[in-house]
């Protein structure tokens, strides 16, 4: 059972962090697009 509850964290770890790299990926991408300058302001 130990097993499993350690896997399963690592699996919402690894989806939390897919998430924020999403996230972040998603607004780097669209500042780009759109205007870096109006990212950075």
């Amino acid at each position: 059972m130990a097993d499993m509850v350690g896997q399963s964290d690592n699996v919402v770890g690894l989806f939390l962090n897919y998430q924020i790299y999403s996230v972040i990926t998603y607004v780097v991408v669209n500042c780009h697009l759109d205007s870096f300058l109006f990212c950075l302001d």
